[in-house]
């Protein structure tokens, strides 16, 4: 629901605001528009009307996390011992080869091509390494820059920014991961909204209590609570990114501790007993293909990338976590800004809809889109 300016602040402007001021005015004083009187208020005039139509507008607005922002809604998250989860730095290991003994020391960076549309994405070694005598050394680096940017592919990060003697050829042969953009606003707004609506229920262990608290680590996009089975008491908890794609093993790790507090038993948010498995989805697959006629003015990539984000939106429903329906799909499609229609809409081939095991998730990539 959008925010309505309370009636009392409605229907006020500069001219208005000047006009009452100048009624108040004894009839003997001229109240001329282009008179020293009205020169003398009109100042006055504008100042309210900011206040009114601004300032008083923007503060009625913070006083619920729903309409706030910046360090405001910062403070109604703080209040509730929520805080906005910051961009994380990407990892890889490198593969150098080189002369036996060559020491790389802690700090050395690393960079992926530049190329005439962006600069190389630079990395650096967490710690000293020496080359053994099979002229190999492998050791972890972290983007210099945090995001989703350090994310890059395999056999990308190939040079070194300063020549270093001794050392041959570097590379990483797995895909830079961990790397995740700031959370967003909304997404905070929307943490926050979740918590307030939770008062008053149980903060025992429910299933909300879980994803909750699941949520409140960095990379964690979405996380599907499955209850004990049995008398063993072990939760488990299936978790993505904010791509809708399963994270990696050490943000399983990071969920687990934050909510069972090996280190910190005072702390612990489980209740006593409770023992959890936090696992990354097993990804499957989804491909959607169909004939679209676009609107004026939308070109197909375009399309593409709009509906690929409200299709991973879709994929984060508690709906979709046991069946992507064909119907669903295709409502996501024809709601997809710049579709004005489409035609033969299939998904893996089929015009059906896909089960989703317990703990699996719904995964489409860009190629995995074909929309002609």
């Amino acid at each position: 629901m959008p925010f309505v300016i309370p009636e009392f602040l409605q229907n006020y402007s500069t001219e208005k605001i000047l006009s009452e001021m100048l009624q108040k005015l004894p009839d003997n004083i001229s109240k001329e528009e282009n008179g020293w009187v009205c020169d003398l208020f009109y100042p006055v005039a504008i100042a309210f009307s900011r206040a009114i139509e601004f300032t008083l507008v923007e503060a009625i607005k913070n006083i619920v996390p729903k309409y706030s922002y910046g360090d405001i809604l910062l403070g109604h998250g703080e209040n509730r011992n929520l805080f906005l989860k910051q961009a994380s730095y990407a990892k890889a290991m490198l593969t150098i080869k080189g002369i036996m003994s060559t020491k790389i020391p802690k700090g050395f960076t690393f960079s992926t091509v530049s190329t005439p549309e962006k600069s190389g994405i630079v990395f650096y070694t967490v710690e000293e390494c020496e080359i053994a005598e099979t002229g190999i050394a492998e050791v972890e680096c972290v983007c210099t820059e945090a995001g989703k940017k350090g994310n890059v592919a395999a056999e990308t990060i190939l040079l070194m920014v300063k020549p270093m003697k001794g050392i041959v050829s570097v590379v990483n042969k797995e895909k830079a991961y961990g790397g995740y953009e700031q959370e967003t606003e909304d997404s905070f707004r929307q943490r926050i909204a979740d918590f307030d609506a939770s008062l008053g229920n149980s903060f025992v262990g429910s299933p909300a209590d879980y994803r909750r608290w699941a949520l409140e680590v960095a990379g964690v996009g979405a996380a599907h609570v499955i209850s004990a089975k049995d008398d063993t008491g072990i939760v488990t908890i299936v978790l993505t990114d904010s791509d809708g794609m399963p994270v990696q093993q050490s943000v399983c790790e990071e969920v687990e501790n934050h909510i069972m507090r090996y280190d910190s038993w005072y702390e612990r948010l489980a209740p006593i007993n409770a023992y959890l498995n936090v696992i990354p989805a097993e990804p499957i697959t989804i491909q959607v293909s169909a004939i679209v006629e676009l609107e004026q003015g939308y070109d197909e990539e375009q399309v593409k990338q709009t509906f690929l984000k409200n299709l991973r939106e879709y994929f984060k429903t508690e709906e979709a976590h046991t069946e992507v329906k064909y119907a669903e799909v295709g409502a996501v499609l024809i709601n997809t800004e710049g579709v004005w229609d489409y035609q033969q809409l299939k998904i893996n081939d089929g015009v059906v809809n896909i089960d989703i095991a317990e703990y699996c998730v719904a995964v489409t990539e860009q190629k995995d889109v074909t929309l002609l």
